[in-house]
């Protein structure tokens, strides 16, 4: 399995190395040596470790969980490109056999041109038990993602992006639920009118599991979008309640059927003060299942403020709101609450606090409600 991913990896990786061939070659350049750390430590208590509604009292517990990151990046007048590390480990205090660690490697490298861009992004995760630090035979899951995309200003009036993502999951202790999973998206949109445009954006998915035959979905949302302010437009100093709003209205056509087929977004940010800014995010798309073919409806909306007491010290809250929405079973739905004040000791070094409610509720097997409390230090140079 691991001469695959080594195979699709190098094969990903050629295919950008050959546009920047045919755009003349890499100009000649040192390589850069800025290099970001990051450290973190947090102190966490969990009411509900596993998120079930069965053993409630039962699944909670205090834990540690120890993080590394290292990323490096650069900008070229050809290209950019990021590198990234992550390695997290958790000691639960009270339940040691539950211990885990993981591994993520990120790398993207964008190519921007006048009239169009590329990116192409591969990501390598992998978790394990708290022996097994290193990639051996204790492993529980990895997964590996390969993504291409690109954007192209056709004309004033016309843009066009597509991209293209191909997902491996392998579960060694489950190997019912391993899959390969090949994902193409596309969306052509034409502007009428300055901040008023048209979009299709069909998308289809190939799904291989273990045991299973080939499965093949798809579905194409057909919008009508509004830009009604754009950010960047006004002063940033200046006080104001609304400094971006945009909507997207829909309708989205595929092979299964659902009584509300209603696809739409809206991002809306601005600002109560100097010192206090709010953002709106909602939307309602349809989604492949993680772990089968079938088309869901995702509906989620989020409101955030953000209060900057000072320099070094601010608070954010979040409020937000989940439903999915299937077609052979009832409808789920969830609400979360976060709470997160911070203070920078430091420009290094910071402090951090936070409480976190997560529900989920509507079919009974799957309800649960789970509270986390957290308090933790990061050093980022």
């Amino acid at each position: 399995m691991l001469n695959c991913i080594a195979k699709i990896f190098l094969l990903f990786w050629l295919f950008p190395c050959f546009i920047l061939g045919q755009s003349g070659g890499l100009p000649p350049y040192k390589v850069s040596r800025l290099f970001n750390f990051y450290f973190a430590e947090n102190f966490i208590y969990d009411t509900n470790i596993f998120k079930t509604s069965s053993n409630a009292g039962q699944d909670n517990d205090f834990f540690l969980a120890h993080t590394f990151r290292i990323q490096h990046g650069d900008q070229r007048p050809w290209y950019n490109y990021d590198f990234s590390y992550s390695f997290m480990y958790q000691n639960y205090l009270n339940k040691p056999e539950l211990d885990d660690s993981s591994h993520n490697i990120n790398a993207q490298l964008q190519i921007p041109r006048k009239d169009h861009s590329w990116t192409f992004q591969h990501q390598f995760s992998i978790s394990s038990e708290p022996r097994s630090l290193e990639f051996d035979a204790f492993l529980k899951s990895y997964a590996d993602s390969s993504n291409a995309s690109m954007n192209w200003r056709i004309t004033d009036d016309i843009r066009f992006s597509a991209s293209a993502s191909y997902d491996i999951y392998r579960y060694p202790d489950f190997e019912t639920s391993d899959s390969d999973r090949l994902i193409l998206n596309a969306e052509l949109a034409v502007y009428i009118l300055r901040q008023v445009s048209l979009s299709a954006a069909p998308n289809y998915q190939i799904l291989w599991r273990h045991g299973f035959d080939r499965e093949d979905a798809y579905n194409v949302p057909v919008r009508i979008n509004f830009i009604l302010r754009e950010p960047g437009q006004q002063n940033a100093e200046l006080v104001e309640w609304f400094r971006q709003l945009s909507i997207s209205i829909g309708y989205a056509i595929t092979e299964e059927n659902f009584d509300n087929p209603l696809d739409f977004s809206i991002t809306a940010a601005g600002s109560l003060s100097k010192q206090t800014s709010w953002t709106l995010n909602g939307s309602r798309k349809m989604e492949f299942g993680l772990l089968s073919s079938d088309i869901q409806f995702s509906t989620s909306v989020s409101l955030g403020v953000t209060h900057r007491f000072s320099q070094d010290f601010n608070i954010g809250f979040q409020l937000g709101f989940q439903r999915s929405d299937y077609q052979d079973r009832d409808p789920l739905n969830g609400i979360t609450f976060s709470l997160a004040p911070s203070y920078a000791i430091t420009k290094w070094v910071n402090v951090q606090m936070s409480y976190d409610l997560q529900t989920r509720f509507g079919q009974k097997d799957s309800d649960y409600v789970t509270h986390r409390f957290s308090i933790g230090t990061g050093i980022a140079f």
